[in-house]
């Protein structure tokens, strides 16, 4: 099963519905936190792909 492409923003998105919490920004680099104590950096691209 392939995975669809997700826009940076896009994921910012499903990530906020999911309860995480933008913590740090810098250049192109989002780092959230959920309240579990779960964290994730991912880039802010406009198509976010596994090469």
């Amino acid at each position: 099963m392939k995975l669809p492409l997700l826009s940076g923003r896009e994921v910012l998105a499903a990530l906020k519905r999911l309860g995480f919490k933008e913590i740090h920004r810098k250049g192109s680099h989002v780092k959230m936190k959920h309240p579990d104590g779960r964290k994730i950096v991912f880039p802010l691209l406009s198509v976010l792909n596994n090469r």
